[in-house]
């Protein structure tokens, strides 16, 4: 990150279009700007700020263009710096001379995410309003969208704002009654101060469970398709994604590489991957295949467990069926075939696994019930209180901790300990809720964030 030069990039989507659009930030942006655009009927010193003002637009010393330029003064800008808007026709060589002339003129081209980046510097966002941002432009359905847009407005940061006032509100009514004993302070009890802690608690440990559905719904589920061979695995994976993804046959063992795909399911991301079927065989392809599959079972969130529901059970279900108990997986077993006479034991299944659905991918039956049942298990009935979720694991780990901090005041307060001891776990606990201490102290997370940016942003 350039954090003293000015900088400029492309904003717009990289491509031919009927607009682009080129950000300048940094001190000397107006300068920068008033290089390479000239106003066609106003002097550039007198230009409104945030009003748009049409002119030419030139590359070394010829005009290129004719668009727009609106300037934004540090105070009112996306940044917190000045900041100049060029818009220019969206020709992609255009677009790049325009650009060109901003870095002749003085800027350097942003790294990605750097525009954002300022942002968060300069107090113009939070941590995790910025988090939100790639969310709200990668979302591929309206429940990331939702979410990403509140957090982005703010509303998950008026919740930890919230959580930090309460908790600083405790902390400073103990330090304050200790320091100054000879004012007229009123002492909070300890039976006062655990009823709160134990409500902040409760409140910061829901948050965090609210990323199981975030997590889904943003990030999306690590889903593998796993069975023996010839269960229907590669057909739910064509049902799932709509189209024909797999070659689908009778003869056991077509699919022998991971097939991998994104789908929605429901209000659920999966990012599932279709396996080769699992049993004993000879075939060292075959094998390799079986190999990987066990490694995606492994790394696995969620599995799709297939079996034949027109057939007994075989060595090979049983087999894979006390893996993933043993594994402790979540997973959700698909009786596929059920459009045939059924001849599986469905109340072994269920005891086993209590999710299950049945379908027949071949004819297109099962998806809405197996929909269902994934949204059922991750709880995506909550998108719809109107509560904050938490969408990212760095703020759903900092809540945890936080949960943790404010248990151990509690324990410490039961335990007999005094008020300041209980407050030092409320200070570490104010810490993992507090922005400006991961920006202090986080290097790496920071660069992790900002590396999903695009450059522009």
């Amino acid at each position: 990150m350039h954090t003293d030069k000015t900088i400029a990039a492309v904003s717009t989507a990289y491509g031919r279009g009927g607009v682009a659009l080129i950000r300048i930030s940094g001190k000397e942006a107006f300068a920068v700007a008033s290089s390479l655009f000239t106003p066609k009927k106003i002097p550039f010193d007198k230009i409104t700020p945030r009003r748009a003002v049409f002119g030419d637009i030139c590359h070394q010393g010829r005009i290129i263009d004719s668009g727009l330029l609106t300037l934004f003064p540090a105070s009112s800008s996306y940044t917190g710096e000045d900041t100049a808007e060029v818009s220019c026709h969206g020709g992609m060589l255009l677009t790049s001379l325009v650009l060109e002339a901003a870095l002749d003129g003085g800027a350097v081209l942003a790294d990605k995410g750097e525009f954002t980046f300022r942002a968060l510097m300069n107090g113009r966002l939070s941590l995790s309003q910025a988090e939100a941002i790639p969310d709200l432009i990668d979302a591929q359905s309206v429940d990331k969208l939702r979410l990403s847009a509140d957090n982005a407005g703010g509303a998950m940061e008026k919740r930890l704002a919230d959580l930090r006032q309460r908790l600083t509100a405790v902390i400073s009514s103990t330090y304050a009654f200790i320091d100054y004993p000879d004012e007229d302070l009123t002492e909070l009890s300890v039976p006062d101060m655990t009823a709160i802690l134990e409500e902040l608690k409760q409140q910061t440990a829901s948050l965090a469970d609210s990323y199981r559905t975030g997590r889904a719904v943003c990030e999306g589920i690590k889903c593998t398709i796993a069975g023996r061979p010839n269960t229907g695995k590669s057909s739910l994976l064509n049902l799932l994604c709509g189209e024909e993804k797999a070659i689908v046959t009778d003869e056991a063992g077509t699919t022998r590489d991971v097939l991998e795909e994104t789908v929605p399911l429901g209000r659920v991301l999966l990012r599932i991957r279709d396996t080769a079927g699992i049993r004993e065989s000879d075939n060292r392809i075959e094998q390799a295949g079986i190999a990987r599959a066990m490694d995606k079972i492994a790394d696995a969130s969620l599995v799709f467990f297939v079996l034949d529901a027109s057939s007994p059970l075989t060595e090979e279900d049983e087999r894979l069926a006390s893996l993933l108990v043993t594994q402790g997986k979540e997973v959700i077993a698909v009786l596929n075939k059920s459009d045939l006479p059924g001849r599986i034991d469905k109340d072994r299944i269920r005891a086993l696994f209590p999710r299950t659905v049945e379908t027949a991918a071949k004819n297109g039956r099962g998806k809405e019930e197996l929909a269902a049942c994934v949204d059922e298990l991750y709880n995506t009935a909550i998108l719809d209180d109107g509560g904050e979720i938490v969408s990212t694991a760095r703020l759903c780990a900092a809540l945890r901790q936080a949960s943790e901090d404010i248990a151990q005041a509690i324990s410490a307060l039961k335990e007999g300990f005094t008020q300041d001891i209980a407050a030092l776990s409320l200070e570490n606990a104010l810490a993992s809720l507090t922005d400006s201490t991961l920006r202090e102290t986080a290097d790496d997370i920071i660069q992790d964030i900002f590396s999903r940016f695009c450059i522009g942003k």
